[in-house]
Formats: C-alpha cells, sequence, structure tokens
C-alpha cells in the first residue's frame, strides 16, 4: 500500500467522498504528507518498541563506508542508522560493539568497535580490528522510510493506524471532536495489534521471557541492540 492508496482512503474518509481525490502537489495533499510522516515517527518511537520491520543489516543498505575493513578505524555508518549494532563482523569474525566510555576498557590487543553520533546527526563506526580488504557487516535498526510521494511505501506492516492517526491529527485541527475520538480509537486499536504481532516471534516459535534451558521463558530470539 503505496502512499497514493494511503492518501486515497484518509480522503474519502475525511471528506466523505470518493471522487475528485487530489493530485500531488495539492494543498490537501501536501498536508497529508505531513500528517503521515507525523504518524510515522509517533510509530516509530511506541513504547521502546523494535520493530521487526526496521531491522536490516549494512551490506543489505549499502551506504556509508562499511562494506569493507581499510587501513585506519574510522568509518560512516549507513545514513539511515537509528540504533547501533550489539557486534559487527569482519572477514566472518564477530566484534562486539561497546559503549564509547568503555573501551578505555579493552587492551589494543582486543577487537572492540564503538559508534558515536546519533539519529538525527548520523554515526561514525570506529573499530581498532586488522585485516584489510575484510567484507564488514551487521545488523541495526533503521530509521523508518518517510512518505515524499505517492510512491512511497510506509515499512509498517498495517497502514490503518497511519490513516486514522492522519485523520485524528485532521479532526482535530477541524474541531471535530467526534471523529477525532473515534479516529483515535481505531489508530490505537492499529497499534495494539502491532505491537502484539510485532512481540509474538514467529509462526511454532512464539517469544517468550529470555533465557535458556528448560522452564519459564524459553524460545526467544535476540535483539541486536544495545
Amino acid at each position: 500500500m503505496n502512499f497514493e492508496d494511503i492518501f486515497a482512503e484518509y480522503y474519502t474518509i475525511f471528506r466523505g467522498q470518493a471522487v475528485k481525490i487530489p493530485a500531488e502537489g495539492d494543498r490537501e495533499h501536501t498536508v497529508a504528507l505531513y500528517l503521515a510522516n507525523n504518524s510515522i515517527r509517533k510509530w516509530d518511537r511506541t513504547d521502546g518498541q523494535l520493530w521487526n520491520e526496521l531491522w536490516t543489516s549494512a551490506a543489505e543498505d549499502g551506504s556509508g563506508d562499511t562494506t569493507t575493513l581499510a587501513e585506519g578505524n574510522e568509518y560512516d555508518a549507513p545514513k539511515n542508522m537509528r540504533k547501533p549494532p550489539a557486534f559487527i563482523t569482519v572477514g566472518g569474525n564477530r566484534i562486539p560493539v561497546v559503549a564509547p566510555h568503555e573501551a578505555q576498557n579493552y587492551s589494543s590487543l582486543s577487537a572492540i568497535a564503538y559508534f558515536l553520533g546519533s539519529a538525527n546527526k548520523g554515526y561514525k563506526m570506529y573499530t581498532n580490528a586488522k585485516g584489510a580488504g575484510f567484507a564488514i557487516d551487521y545488523p541495526y535498526l533503521k530509521k523508518p522510510t518517510m512518505m515524499i510521494s505517492n510512491k512511497s511505501v510506509p515499512d509498517m506492516s498495517d497502514p490503518n493506524f497511519m490513516i486514522q492517526d492522519m485523520l485524528a491529527s485532521r479532526f482535530a485541527n477541524e474541531r471535530n471532536s467526534f471523529g477525532y475520538r473515534s479516529a483515535k480509537k481505531e489508530a490505537n486499536i492499529a497499534l495494539q495489534n502491532m505491537k502484539i504481532e510485532n512481540n509474538s516471534g514467529t509462526y511454532g516459535n512464539a517469544s517468550g521471557l529470555g533465557g535458556s534451558g528448560a522452564g519459564w521463558g524459553v524460545g526467544r530470539g535476540v535483539r541486536f541492540d544495545i
């Protein structure tokens, strides 16, 4: 479901008509783009969720300087990184990522990596790993895809949250309390369903509370975050 589909449904519900849907560039369309991106930012940071749809890897993304180890220790991380990884792999060897202030606690013989920066400004990776030419990769949590045109496709599994949250914001601007409450309720239902799905593991391998061996919480997958 791309933004063209999302906007058509949003506009039809808001105006109560399915004809004369505004085109890209129209004022209504521009307002909807801003509302959509506001909804995406709400979804992205909901209750500390690490959405499955936002996990990717340095090799898959392909941006930054993170594909090959070179001489020197500073590398640009992928431009869409929101949260650094817990480890990197260099030539197939797993190297832990530590907090920047903890790097001083490791000897020069211990291969480590750390990231400086922020999701808003971008990250740089530093590592003392050796082996020029070795491939570098790691899983990380990316920033969500924002809506910039009709062809943009949101990452979230249920775009109905976006549609209903956009409606809630628009109804609030219109001082329509009934419409606001109705849309807000539907948005919250969609969001709760996505959270349940996100925390339920895969079919036949449901998430628990962590741990190993028999007993409470067996079967939970590991999150690659710090």
